[in-house]
């Protein structure tokens, strides 16, 4: 997990552009060692089309930004309560949940390796597992559809089943609770229509698997690690909600802000100063 904090002075990647031009590992949480007057550089790159935000359920989510189309140019200024990362652009503030882009960047992986074939690992003892009754009835219909998924259950009895093999990519992050998980989808399958919760059970099984090595809120950051993790959102297919929902960037424009002080009263000329 990034929410180690490492030495970056070996790191061999370009610096991003919103790090700005001195990326040194002081306190990313004191906004003065970031804020020196220098303006960061444009940042070329653009995202892939912006997908539409949605939860799982399909809704779509709230708080994400509607106007970007590329990751604007950043300085980041430190962070409010250990938690939001405070970024300046030209058009205003962003706050980035440390947590949810984190989640987002970790989310991302995870599904890549999931994608295609799925390695799996033969345990060197099988697990027994206690199902319902309907559970062990619907594995002779869809066995084949937890093997895709790395799983080979066979039935022992009407309320037992034997896991022999699990993803590999579970066994690294879960242990021997990986072969549990087997037991879940089965239920899933009895809750839901078994051709479309496969894909579904995956998802939610990664946004879950995500969540835990993320970073936390309530957490100090080094300036090397801010930088890292902005650049892996930025190279995420979807970089404004986390695989949950929840939006990773909120925007304060700078008209908002304005507007907030009431700065355009009549008693002030139309200055803006």
């Amino acid at each position: 997990s990034r929410g180690d904090d490492v030495d970056d002075d070996n790191d061999s990647r370009p610096t991003p552009a919103w790090a700005g031009p001195d990326s040194t590992d002081s306190e990313a949480s004191t906004a003065d060692s970031a804020n020196d007057g220098s303006t960061a550089d444009t940042v070329d790159r653009r995202f892939r089309d912006r997908p539409t935000q949605r939860t799982f359920d399909g809704e779509e989510t709230r708080g994400a930004p509607e106007t970007f189309d590329r990751l604007p140019s950043l300085s980041v200024l430190g962070q409010f309560d250990d938690t939001y990362l405070v970024c300046e652009s030209a058009d205003g503030l962003l706050l980035v949940d440390q947590h949810a882009a984190d989640e987002r960047v970790n989310y991302e992986r995870l599904r890549e390796r999931f994608a295609g074939d799925v390695t799996t690992q033969t345990l060197a003892d099988p697990v027994e597992l206690a199902v319902t009754a309907r559970e062990a009835a619907l594995l002779d219909d869809h066995s084949e559809a937890l093997a895709r998924l790395g799983f080979r259950v066979r039935r022992a009895d009407d309320r037992t089943v034997t896991v022999t093999t699990v993803p590999a990519l579970l066994a690294e992050e879960l242990g021997a609770e990986a072969a549990e998980l087997a037991r879940d989808l089965l239920g899933e399958f009895v809750e839901g229509d078994p051709t479309g919760t496969v894909e579904a059970v995956v998802d939610d099984l990664l946004g879950d698997l995500a969540c835990h090595p993320s970073i936390k809120g309530n957490t100090s950051l080094r300036e090397g690690t801010v930088a890292e993790l902005l650049a892996a959102l930025d190279d995420c297919e979807n970089p404004y909600a986390c695989p949950h929902g929840r939006p990773t960037i909120i925007e304060l424009p700078r008209e908002e802000i304005e507007n907030r002080f009431e700065r355009d009263y009549p008693g002030h000329g139309g200055r803006r100063d």
